[in-house]
């Protein structure tokens, strides 16, 4: 048994081609011409064969080739509409508009971690702290980055975080390189550029004009909506668009792998927004503190920065005289223990009957640090009116009128371009 190539016709002359190869040419023809007279005639043979004991069908359709996929596929297809509609994901009617050849094939050549991670964002079942609550109580139903109220699914894409956007834009920047690198017509490169940089406020359609080649593609986008685009759940108007784009241009190119490219680097795009804001919650620098906890830690310490030096009991006034600029380079463990002594300096003086105390209250730096009352509020200094009188807040300090001109001070201060010796004390008057 030997393999005969088929329709060998259209590259030899009959002569030339073997006993073998004439047979399957002259089958081809006859299987055509039949082919044409059932379709003329709307006359077809019974699809069951004879002989067939099982036969499987799928929506009325026979099942020729493998049965688990096709079932999977069919199982697959049915409860994706139901989810996606559910959800409100997809607008109705519209689920069969999306490339899934694509999505399916981008996903299956994936790592499967990858694949694992695009189900999750896809079902909104991850770790966004408005699921985890419900399983750690401590947790707070908030951005990590931008503090947006309530980290749903969806914000991962939406984040107007400085920092997330600077990550937003470089994605968005690496997906224009590739697309010139595809020889991608420039309209639709600077379409698809400007609407993700809007974020999908702005939508395509007003980016072209109703006479743009791309119209018609761009209401297509708008009506999946900006979600679907940086999930990868692309229209299928952008292969037909594709593909005529190369025939126009007698490029080199397949229309199917530019489509499955653009998949992927859209999904790219939102997995490092995910990755970019894990390492924010989890990634721990060389203190042994993720960023939050850091920014909590340096918080702290700016906050008792503004502490009266009265509230304190005379052997523990020497805190607030120590070298700021060498807490704001120190380490980690430095500023932990400086707030550790200030925390006890602030116990001791309760228990001897100093009250009024500010903002000293034990801070754990997994989560964000408990509001307090810095010098200057309006509490503040009702409390300090509310005292046996002996000390007069005078309402403005130097270290006030110092915030007034720079709201950076008291961060500047710990870093050290400022010195404690410029605030003298909290300037007080004594009647």
């Amino acid at each position: 048994m030997y393999h005969v190539h088929g329709h060998l016709d259209r590259y030899l002359r009959r002569d030339e081609m073997t006993p073998a190869e004439i047979l399957n040419c002259d089958c081809d023809h006859l299987a055509g011409a039949a082919l044409r007279w059932a379709v003329e005639h709307n006359c077809y043979i019974d699809q069951f064969l004879p002989g067939e004991d099982i036969v499987v069908s799928l929506n009325g359709f026979k099942v020729t080739g493998s049965y688990e996929r096709a079932i999977t596929r069919h199982w697959g297809d049915k409860v994706g509409r139901e989810h996606y509609y559910v959800k409100d994901i997809i607008p109705p009617g519209m689920f069969d508009d999306v490339y899934w050849d694509g999505v399916e094939k981008v996903l299956t050549s994936c790592p499967e971690m990858f694949s694992v991670w695009a189900t999750k964002q896809v079902s909104g079942f991850f770790g966004n702290n408005h699921l985890m609550r419900h399983i750690n109580g401590n947790t707070v139903d908030v951005c990590p980055n931008c503090g947006c109220h309530p980290e749903r699914p969806q914000h991962i894409i939406f984040c107007r975080d400085p920092a997330r956007s600077a990550v937003f834009d470089s994605s968005v920047d690496k997906l224009v390189e590739w697309l010139a690198s595809q020889r991608t017509d420039a309209s639709l490169t600077l379409l698809l550029s400007e609407y993700l940089r809007n974020r999908g406020d702005v939508p395509m359609s007003s980016l072209c004009t109703p006479r743009s080649y791309y119209y018609e593609l761009a209401e297509m986008v708008d009506s999946l909506g900006f979600r679907n685009l940086l999930e990868g759940r692309i229209p299928k108007l952008f292969y037909d668009t594709r593909l005529a784009d190369i025939k126009r241009r007698h490029l080199n190119k397949h229309a199917g792998q530019w489509c499955n490219g653009l998949i992927l680097r859209l999904l790219q795009i939102t997995h490092r927004q995910w990755t970019y804001r894990n390492g924010t919650v989890h990634l721990k620098g060389p203190d042994g503190l993720t960023t939050k906890q850091t920014q909590a830690l340096v918080q702290r310490c700016e906050d008792l920065l503004w502490t009266d030096p009265s509230t304190l009991l005379d052997e523990d006034r020497y805190l607030l005289d120590l070298d700021f600029d060498a807490l704001g380079d120190g380490t980690a463990v430095s500023r932990q223990m400086w707030i550790s002594e200030m925390e006890a300096a602030s116990a001791a003086a309760r228990t001897a009957g100093l009250e009024g105390v500010v903002g000293l209250e034990s801070t754990t730096f997994h989560d964000s640090p408990h509001p307090i009352d810095t010098e200057g509020s309006i509490r503040f200094r009702r409390r300090r009116r509310r005292r046996s009188g002996v000390i007069e807040y005078t309402g403005y300090s130097i270290s006030r009128q110092l915030e007034e001109v720079n709201p950076l001070w008291p961060r500047l201060l710990l870093c050290g371009m400022w010195k404690r010796k410029a605030v003298a004390h909290c300037c007080l008057v004594f009647r």
